[in-house]
């Protein structure tokens, strides 16, 4: 054979893989989609680089920008220290986008060459390397690569790991496994411990014919550790922030759902959210039982892809999610390319009668799964036996060539499923936006565009008090949402989605948005108007730091519910004190209403009376038995009550909206959706805006100075008298403040934020933040990436000598 010929596999794989993307991508769309993609791998990634071109740090400590400003190692699990996000610190001209898709493509294309590459290693014959590379391409990696790319992008460096484990098996030389672990890590920590764990068996499995077993094995330890030591500087501070952040409260799973079985096989089956695979492979997977080469590997692989207990723990006892079978792809198709290699030389009789066992799942999706009606399932698993049969008979790969048909089908059609986002033009460009950011110092709001735009940071002068990401601060949830009273407009309350609240505006120094004309909070001036949607700005809210005299007991505060714990919030300062310093301000209404023409045209409702620089709080409770969706539309503000079945069940079944304008309020506009539910409890406070726009007035504002370094907040103040100082910054363990210089202990105040204890006269004031674990973490990935240089050099200069 032509030494050139060799590459002729890779090119077909790679012009195959570049087809199925070039099918499944509609023009004039992203290679992303509408849910996570836009809003937290494109939008956070690029808030990576925006940081570190704004302060030049590597390993940051802080995301000041987000949510009111949160330790950065929340955001850590997309993309911190990932290669691209890295690569593209060095063109901050390129726009992160192109740089991402780029990059997850290039891994798409990588990941399929090197399957093929890691099974022709094991001498398996190359066309049945060749078609399991084929079914990785058609698999769930293509889904999730526009999709959920932290489930996948780690798939190369998986490869690698099993190719390097492979030749330390073979030589003894093991320095490429602590590197291609860390970039499995570095990429997905979530997923590299299923990844960990899965190349560990395969190395025991691998291990059964070695000699010196005892040595290979502490070498193998030693080699994953220097690997998770590299990048200690992730994973420390990143699990000391999960460990000692407030959990949002989970439905418990029952015993039955953890300790059952899936007998419809959606972690390895037609199914995005798993492997993605078709019926032919766990055709072979049962076939694999009846050989020993196989049958251990088989047998664990089916227990684990048939078992509850194993996707709950696999997935760090949150859920039951299938989304961890994606680390199983190079293992279930090594089985599956191993089985076929022993059918194919194999003299031995195949009893066939245990492929009726496969009819369960097939059985299983027929009868309560959607996916029937959606893929040619019954044509794939009666072409499939057939051509499998034919295959067991006639020793000819041909047969397993035209297996691959369907599976390609099934691809396209399940990434048909997927909406693309299109590229559209913002009513105001981020020029704009960032022009309003820099001359109104101070927090930015964005209520056009929903979810959409809640991590986008266009510029460095942009601060926001909204967040998409999985970790997040819980104290800062609470007041946002029970607290604050924000609407909850979104099915899961993970989110701290952006809607109009004067309240909480007013509190968290928001001094500019861009919002619909008709949901303009009071005293927010209009600057800029296109197409109903307008920018605002206003000089009445709070500073962003202040120190006051004014205060309220925290203890006493617990004790208080709605909506006095508004009325406490908006006047006094809530901290460790004995002082309750207080008047009551909200009055309540008297008003009741029901909703009509659910889910058909608006209803209006008239108020008791008309309201002229008022805030009101209108409050409900939704009460519907069939446990399906509420959604509730009033004067432009959403609430929505998630089904129960929703992955992240927001429990909303209080509705409250926080409705001013600086027009009089006469009336309510209401569009409710569709369904058996009914409203109950219906109450409406009224606040004077006088009383919320006078506040600043009486407090001794912050001058703000530039921050360096790790200095989260900076300035001077002159304070009148003895009292506190506090900031909307929102309260975690890692903050250290000074006064004139001297360390003074950090309180947390207003129920989730910094401050603390200040007296009368002139300071200067410094609030720092070091993320918790950051500096262990970054010694010992110092340490180990020597161990890893001192280890690859020390080898390389022995092979030298030994050779010359």
């Amino acid at each position: 054979m032509k030494k050139s010929q060799k590459f002729y596999p890779y090119i077909f794989l790679t012009i195959f893989a570049c087809l199925l993307i070039f099918i499944i991508w509609p023009n004039n769309t992203s290679f992303g989609s509408m849910i996570d993609w836009s809003q937290q791998h494109i939008k956070i990634a690029e808030y990576f680089r925006t940081l570190f071109l704004k302060n030049g740090e590597l390993f940051p400590d802080y995301a000041t920008h987000l949510g009111g400003g949160i330790n950065i190692y929340a955001l850590s699990y997309y993309g911190l220290f990932r290669l691209d996000v890295l690569i593209s610190y060095v063109f901050p001209f390129i726009d992160m986008e192109y740089i991402v898709v780029t990059y997850i493509i290039l891994e798409y294309i990588a990941s399929v060459n090197l399957c093929f590459a890691w099974l022709k290693k094991h001498n398996i014959q190359k066309e049945i390397c060749f078609l399991s590379a084929i079914l990785l391409a058609t698999s769930s990696l293509l889904f999730q690569s526009h999709r959920q790319i932290m489930f996948i992008n780690y798939m190369p460096y998986l490869f690698c790991t099993l190719l390097a484990i492979d030749n330390f098996l073979e030589t003894k030389k093991i320095r490429w496994i602590p590197l291609s672990v860390a970039l499995i890590i570095l990429h997905s920590y979530f997923f590299s411990v299923t990844a960990i764990i899965l190349c560990t068996g395969y190395f025991f499995f691998e291990l059964t014919n070695k000699t010196e077993k005892k040595s290979l094995i502490t070498k193998y330890i030693g080699a994953i550790s220097i690997g998770i030591g590299m990048c200690a500087v992730l994973l420390f501070p990143t699990a000391y922030y999960m460990l000692h952040i407030k959990k949002d409260k989970w439905n418990p799973l029952s015993l039955i759902e953890i300790w059952g079985i899936t007998p419809s096989l959606r972690g390895l089956l037609y199914y995005s959210y798993g492997a993605g695979l078709t019926i032919i492979v766990l055709f072979v997977l049962i076939l694999s039982l009846q050989y020993k080469r196989t049958r251990k590997m088989g047998a664990v692989l089916l227990f684990c892809l048939c078992s509850n207990l194993v996707a709950y723990l696999l997935n760090g006892t949150l859920y039951v999610r299938y989304k961890i079978y994606l680390v199983f792809l190079p293992f279930i198709l090594y089985v599956f390319a191993k089985t076929l290699q022993e059918i194919y030389y194999s003299e031995k009789k195949l009893h066939l009668f245990p492929l009726f066992f496969a009819g369960i799942p097939v059985l299983t999706i027929y009868l309560f799964d959607h996916r029937k009606t959606e893929l040619p399932i019954l044509l794939d698993v009666i072409v499939s036996f057939v051509l499998l049969i034919l295959f067991c008979q006639k020793k000819n790969t041909v047969y397993l060539f035209l297996s691959c048909i369907l599976p390609f089908v099934i691809c396209i059609q399940l990434n048909g499923t997927e909406i693309y986002p299109t590229k559209e033009k913002s009513v105001f460009s981020d020029a704009e936006l960032t022009t309003l950011c820099s001359t109104y110092r101070g927090r930015f709001l964005d209520t056009t565009t929903g979810l959409l735009n809640v991590n986008d940071v266009f510029s460095a002068d942009t601060y926001k008090t909204t967040m998409y990401s999985s970790l997040s601060n819980g104290e800062y949830n609470t007041f946002y949402y029970d607290y604050m009273k924000n609407p909850i407009s979104i099915r899961n309350r993970v989110v701290l989605s952006s809607n109009p609240n004067i309240l909480f505006q007013h509190l968290m120094h928001v001094t500019t948005m861009e919002t619909k004309q008709k949901t303009l909070p009071i005293g927010y001036e209009i600057m800029k108007k296109k197409n109903g949607i307008v920018l605002a700005k206003t000089e009445d809210s709070m500073p962003f730091a202040y120190a006051t005299n004014t205060l309220y007991s925290q203890k006493e505060f617990k004790k208080l519910s709605y909506p006095k714990t508004i009325d406490v919030l908006t006047q006094s300062a809530v901290v460790d004190t004995n002082k309750m310093d207080f008047k009551k301000r909200i009055q309540k209404e008297k008003f009741s209403f029901t909703i009509k023409n659910k889910g058909k045209e608006n209803q209006t409702v008239s108020l008791p009376k008309e309201y002229n620089s008022q805030v009101l709080l209108l409050s409900f409770d939704i009460d519907r038995k069939d446990g399906k969706e509420v959604i509730i539309d009033i004067n432009g503000i959403r609430n929505k009550l998630s089904s129960k079945d929703a992955n992240y069940p927001n429990n909303n079944t209080t509705f409250t909206y926080v409705l001013s304008s600086n027009n009089p309020m006469k009336e309510l506009h209401i569009n409710a959706s569709k369904g058996n539910y009914r409203i109950k409890n219906v109450q409406l406070y009224s606040l004077p805006y006088t009383y919320i726009q006078r506040r600043n007035q009486t407090v001794d504002t912050v001058k703000l100075r530039k921050t360096t370094k790790k200095e989260v907040l900076k300035g001077n103040v002159n304070v009148s008298n003895n009292g506190y100082l506090i900031t909307s910054i929102p309260y975690e363990k890692g903050f250290t403040a000074y006064i004139d210089g001297k360390k003074v202990p950090v309180e947390q105040v207003n129920t989730c934020f910094v401050g603390f204890p200040i007296d009368k006269g002139i300071h200067n004031i410094s609030i720092v933040f070091h993320a918790p674990a950051k500096q262990f973490g970054l010694i010992i990935s110092g340490l180990s990436f020597i161990l890893f240089i001192i280890f690859f050099n020390y080898k390389r200069r022995f092979l030298w000598k030994r050779k010359h």
